[in-house]
C-alpha cells in the first residue's frame, strides 16, 4: 500500500500492532532484527537533506520503536533511500523484496521517500510536543466507523477503548506549518514492511474477506490475564515464556481448555491452600 498526504500527526500504531505489544510474550534475550540500511548511492535527496542524516535519524527512530514491539525472532532488511516513488501521487512507498518462513514474513523490503515533498523533521522524535495529541475513544466514532473499522467486534467494546491517537500543529514549531511530519510517515511504511503489505503472501491470505481478524478476547484482555495469573508479577509470565509457548497457550485457553500455563517454566504463584489461580484452571 502507499499514502499519498498526511497533514495530521498519525504517532500511533495501528489497533493490531498496539495489540501485538500487549500480547506479545517478552523475552530480553530475542525480538526482532531489523536492519535499517540508507541507499546512498541510489538516494537523489532534497536540499534540506543534502547527506541523508534526517532521514537516516528519522528511520533509526522508527526501528527501535519497532524493536521494542515485536519480540519474536525474525530478521528484516528495510532498504531506503530518497527518490520519487512509482506511484505519481504518493508521497512515499514500499515495495516487497522477499518473503518467507513460517509464518510467511517479510524478509527484505524498500521504502523510497519522494524527495520533492515539503518534510517536518522532527527532532525530538520521542515526544510530540510540536502537535496537539487527541485520543478517539470508541464512543466518538460514528456508527459507520465502528462497523467499518470492528465489523466483527459486536456490541460490546467498552465507550473507552482507544481507536486513535492523532494531533495538530500547535504552532510552537515554525517548521512544522505546510509540511508533512516524515516520522509518521515512516512509521506508516514500515509498518507495511513488518506485515501489513498488500505483497505479502500471509496478508492476502488473512485479507480475503476484507478484513484482519482478531478475537475478542486478545482486545478485552481476557486471555492474557488468565494466563498471567499463573505467574508472580503483571508481567511474570512475560519474562518465563517464549512467544511460541503464548501463542500456544492462548489457543487453549480459548478453546476452554484447563491447565497449568506455568507448568515447566519454573515457580509460578500458589494460594494458601497450593492451587495455582483458578482463573487459569490450574489445580
Amino acid at each position: 500500500m502507499q499514502i499519498s498526504r498526511n497533514y495530521r500527526r498519525m504517532r500511533c500504531l495501528s489497533t493490531a500492532v498496539a495489540a501485538a505489544a500487549l500480547l506479545s510474550a517478552t523475552d530480553f534475550t530475542r525480538g526482532i532484527n531489523i536492519t535499517m540500511s540508507y541507499d546512498a548511492a541510489g538516494s537523489s535527496p532534497p536540499a534540506a537533506d543534502p547527506g541523508g542524516a534526517q532521514l537516516q535519524a528519522i528511520m533509526n527512530y522508527v526501528r527501535g520503536v519497532y524493536n521494542d514491539i515485536f519480540e519474536d525472532t525474525h530478521n528484516i532488511t528495510i532498504t531506503y533511500r530518497w527518490g520519487t516513488p512509482s506511484n505519481p501521487g504518493a508521497i512515499a512507498a514500499h515495495s516487497l523484496v522477499s518473503q518467507g518462513g513460517t509464518p510467511n514474513r517479510e524478509t527484505a523490503g524498500t521504502i523510497v521517500f519522494r524527495n520533492t515533498t515539503a518534510w517536518f523533521f522532527d527532532p525530538t522524535p520521542a515526544d510530540n510536543s510540536e502537535f496537539n495529541m487527541t485520543q478517539t475513544l470508541w464512543r466518538d466514532l460514528t456508527a459507520t466507523q465502528r462497523n467499518n473499522f470492528y465489523s466483527n467486534f459486536g456490541a460490546n467494546i467498552p465507550s473507552t477503548f482507544e481507536a486513535g491517537f492523532t494531533g495538530t500543529d500547535n504552532g510552537s514549531d515554525p517548521n512544522v506549518s505546510g509540511n508533512i511530519d516524515i516520522l509518521s510517515t515512516a512509521f506508516h511504511e514500515v509498518g507495511h514492511a513488518l506485515g501489513m503489505s498488500a505483497s505479502n503472501n500471509a496478508t492476502i491470505a488473512e485479507t480475503g474477506d476484507n478484513d484482519y481478524d482478531f478475537d475478542t478476547a486478545f482486545v478485552f484482555g481476557q486471555a492474557l490475564a488468565a494466563w498471567n495469573c499463573a505467574f508472580e508479577g503483571a508481567r511474570g509470565g512475560a519474562y518465563a515464556a517464549p512467544p511460541e509457548r503464548w501463542r500456544a497457550d492462548v489457543r487453549r485457553i480459548l478453546a476452554g481448555e484447563r491447565f497449568d500455563p506455568a507448568e515447566g517454566l519454573g515457580p509460578g504463584v500458589l494460594d494458601d491452600a497450593g492451587r495455582f489461580c483458578p482463573r487459569c484452571g490450574g489445580t
